[in-house]
């Protein structure tokens, strides 16, 4: 699963190791822990799961970084051609975040976040 780090504002792979009927704790692949609310925003977990679908645009997501482990939360905004003949191109994705800088992504580097 990814979990949201406020401090950077990225989201970062890691495993519910605890449950309460209130809270998961979670740890993170750096060694860190946090305790997240189980009324937190959906989008504070996410689960690390390959979509069967493919992604539209204007579908939010949560897509890799160019730093390695960081996630963020952006949008689609435009969609790799089908009738690219480089393999890549088929599967790809831009994703904007924050409304800045976009780049383009593969498809097993993103997440869809939930509504």
């Amino acid at each position: 699963m990814f979990a949201y780090w406020p401090a950077s504002a990225y989201y970062y792979r890691g495993f519910v190791v605890k449950a309460t009927d209130s809270q998961v704790y979670v740890h993170y692949d750096d060694g860190d822990n946090r305790w997240f609310d189980k009324n937190y925003p959906k989008t504070d977990v996410v689960l690390d799961e390959i979509p069967q679908k493919r992604y539209l645009l204007g579908n939010w997501v949560l897509a890799a970084t160019e730093v390695e482990d960081r996630y963020s939360a952006g949008r689609i905004f435009e969609v790799g051609d089908r009738d690219d003949p480089k393999p890549w191109a088929k599967h790809s994705y831009y994703v904007q975040v924050n409304g800045a800088k976009g780049y383009w992504e593969q498809f097993y580097q993103i997440r869809s976040l939930p509504k």
